[in-house]
């Protein structure tokens, strides 16, 4: 049988973004039940903007393993690049090779949109994106699956890129999208952080009470797009502790600072998935997701584009 590759153009026409987010509750579910066994990636770092991510996953009693391979750099357009080889764990044979930079993008979105099906206040209206590039746009895409917006606000690093990335937004999805500052968040907002900064994008005081944020950016235990302040105020869920705890800046800083604490996270996204903790308990909760992926979140979605071309 011939190796089916698998383009970027072509993944958008296998799943959707709704699609994608149901396949993140089995995601999450797996990565809680069987952290132990998930091995940690691999991080090759070249210079201080471009590194090699190296990710296996495979999960007992299931048809695939896969490989990730992929290329992150913020001097670039488009910052990821790579390949998903998928194999059979009967045969071992290749069965697949995927664009990794389209599964990351997707699956990464539909993390935050999951995320805030459960952690956000379901009346919240305005959603305010740091970040102008392809995961931005995926943010976007999953929060309009899970909430009711109304308004979009974009803070980038520059007015043009602001302006330029607006009109994208409001031309695809016909929503209200414009440049917004900052320091002007409306309460109850969803804030999704999706740059490749290594300092804070804000302020403590400029995030109103009943926020909820998706941060998303930061991979690096040196680098992070959320201040200390948000972190100590925040409920804290992750994707993955055992992997935040490594590479997560936005808490590990806050924690070398000595001023929060790993132990008060919240729990694991799987966690809320299956029902073992809370999620949100009132409307004043200023909430936070930090994600720095996992590689079953991009076997979900494999799983997913192997069982539509199963049936073409």
């Amino acid at each position: 049988m011939p190796v089916q590759i698998i383009e970027g153009r072509e993944i958008a026409d296998l799943i959707s973004m709704k699609e994608a987010i149901i396949q993140m509750e089995w995601a999450f579910e797996k990565i809680y039940n069987n952290s132990k066994k998930i091995p940690i990636r691999s991080n090759i770092e070249f210079n201080e903007t471009d590194s090699i991510l190296v990710m296996p996953g495979f999960i007992e009693k299931h048809p695939y393993f896969i490989c990730k391979v992929i290329n992150i750099s913020s001097s670039r357009k488009p910052s990821i690049s790579g390949t998903i080889n998928v194999y059979s764990i009967r045969s071992g044979n290749l069965l697949a090779i995927m664009d990794a930079g389209s599964i990351t993008q997707l699956r990464t979105g539909a993390a935050s949109g999951l995320a805030t099906k459960y952690l956000s206040n379901e009346d919240s209206m305005f959603l305010c994106v740091f970040g102008t590039g392809a995961q931005a746009f995926s943010q976007i895409e999953a929060i309009l699956e899970v909430r009711n917006i109304s308004n979009v606000g974009i803070v980038s690093t520059s007015d043009s890129k602001s302006l330029d990335f607006s009109k994208k937004i409001r031309k695809f999805f016909s929503i209200d999208c414009y440049p917004l500052d900052p320091h002007k968040i409306p309460q109850n907002s969803i804030i999704c952080t999706a740059t490749t900064s290594q300092l804070p994008l804000f302020h403590d005081t400029d995030i109103p009470n009943g926020c909820h944020i998706n941060a998303i950016g930061s991979y690096k235990a040196f680098s992070r797009e959320i201040p200390s302040g948000i972190v100590i105020r925040s409920k804290v869920v992750v994707d993955d502790l055992k992997s935040c705890s490594i590479e997560a800046g936005d808490l590990i800083i806050p924690e070398n600072e000595k001023r929060w604490s790993m132990e008060k996270i919240h729990c694991e996204l799987g966690e809320l998935v299956l029902g073992l903790a809370s999620a949100r308990e009132n409307n004043e909760e200023v909430t936070l997701f930090k994600s720095v992926g996992n590689v079953i979140q991009d076997l979900a979605i494999v799983n997913r584009i192997m069982d539509q071309l199963g049936k073409n």
